[in-house]
């Protein structure tokens, strides 16, 4: 019998073993399932990324039209400035023409009274003539410009008498105020010419201003029509549905701005009041004081009448005008919060009222026309009547240090701050006193 090969067999059983592995390997890899990309998940990424960039398309459009608005804006700024300075100059001009008109008729009327007064002395010199002797020796006293002189005067009272004097000091005080209404009517006439000459260069600057502003205008809004074709695109939407949109869009914004000017109008009355409240409180707490301290000083016993009272009483004196002091300037001060309130209040009242050339009446207001008749009689201020005059009539305060009751003002423009960014003005022909924002960079003018 052959011994048993056992090495040979456990080498073949390995052989076996590593056999069935690889065939059950190959087959796991034959029938295992292959991983492919569906069709349905490719639409949705597709979708997905179309919809992003969409998304990004409207709001790249979007951002590019408010920048338009904000340039459509800036133009509209611009020629309204222009024509602020045009209808300034047109006021101007209306004013000035009333002026020359009025003064020319005062002169007239004054030289008409010259020529009564002369012809009075005249009836004088024939009754002195007829009782006295020859009319010769008073002609230089009838001519214009014999009445003059120091000297004629004296031979006049010589020959007249006193009723002549009487006369003549009449005579004399009519003549110079016709000199001097002559004088107003001569350069009322020259500042009406050099007001015609001003609305020619202004309306030069104004049609140039403006025939840029509207190309502009033109070109904007061409551009925007595209924005919007370009978004309704994006979005998906037909044009006129987009430009509904927009619309409404547009409707909110000047919504939120009327609402905002209203806020800005409550809040500076509102502010200017609660100052005015604080300030009288002050005040009234130094008149007070005031009181006390002259209370205290009249009970002390009187110092003796010594030559060494002397320093005292006037110590005593000083001590006894500080509190006043300090109290009139609580009042002054006082006065100038109480009219911040006053002015706005007082403006608010003629909110409506038409925009009229030259006005400066409750029946109409230009500019300039409306911050003279408010500050006037709501503070008892007198501004210069012109936008650019009225500029010079306070001090100059920043944007951050503006109040309510100061004026903004455009050199040719002016209105009356509320706070908030917003005024209350008179903005040009065909408008009403109204509520607006603050636009462009103008100064503010404090006067109070």
């Amino acid at each position: 019998m052959k011994p048993h090969n056992f090495a040979g067999q456990k080498a073949g059983k390995r052989a076996l073993v590593i056999a069935a592995s690889f065939a059950l390997t190959a087959s796991a890899s034959i029938f295992a399932p292959v991983a492919f990309a569906s069709p349905a998940d490719d639409k949705v990424e597709a979708a997905k990324a179309a919809e992003t960039d969409a998304a990004n398309s409207v709001a790249a459009i979007e951002a590019q039209l408010a920048q338009v608005s904000a340039q459509t804006q800036d133009a509209r700024d611009l020629a309204e400035e222009a024509e602020a300075g045009y209808n300034d100059a047109i006021s101007n001009l209306v004013v000035a023409k009333q002026a020359a008109d009025k003064t020319a008729q005062d002169s007239q009327e004054a030289q008409e009274k010259v020529e009564q007064a002369r012809k009075a002395l005249a009836g004088l010199a024939r009754t002195v003539y007829t009782t006295q002797g020859s009319l010769s020796s008073l002609t230089p006293y009838l001519n214009a410009d014999g009445l003059q002189t120091v000297e004629m005067r004296k031979v006049s009272v010589e020959l007249f008498g006193s009723k002549a004097d009487s006369q003549m000091r009449t005579f004399d005080s009519i003549a110079k105020v016709a000199s001097v209404l002559q004088e107003r009517a001569s350069q009322a006439k020259q500042d009406r010419e050099q007001a015609a000459n001003e609305l020619k260069t202004q309306k030069d600057a104004a049609d140039q201003l403006k025939a840029a502003s509207e190309k502009q205008l033109a070109d904007l809004g061409a551009q925007r029509e595209e924005l919007i074709k370009q978004l309704a695109a994006a979005r998906g939407v037909t044009e006129q549905a987009e430009k509904e949109r927009q619309a409404q869009i547009e409707a909110e914004r000047k919504a939120r701005e009327e609402a905002a000017a209203q806020a800005a109008l409550k809040a500076a009355e509102e502010k200017a009041r609660k100052e005015a409240e604080q300030q009288k409180a002050r005040e009234e707490a130094a008149k007070k004081q005031a009181q006390e301290q002259k209370e205290t000083n009249n009970s002390s016993p009187a110092p003796k009448q010594t030559s060494t009272s002397k320093p005292a009483k006037k110590s005593q004196s000083k001590a006894t005008n500080k509190p006043a002091n300090k109290a009139t300037n609580q009042k002054s001060t006082s006065r100038g919060s109480a009219s911040r309130s006053e002015i706005i209040s007082y403006a608010k009242k003629f909110i409506g009222v038409p925009y009229v050339w030259g006005g400066s009446t409750p029946k109409g207001f230009d500019c300039s026309g409306l911050t003279s008749y408010v500050y006037k009689n709501a503070a008892g201020i007198t501004l210069p009547r012109r936008a650019k005059h009225q500029r010079g009539a306070g001090r100059f305060v920043s944007k951050s240090q503006a109040l309510p009751g100061d004026m903004v003002n455009y050199s040719s423009h002016v209105g009356i701050y509320l706070g908030n960014g917003y005024m209350i003005h008179a903005p040009k022909p065909g408008d009403r006193v109204k509520i607006a924002r603050v636009y462009g960079n103008p100064v503010y003018v404090r006067v109070l």
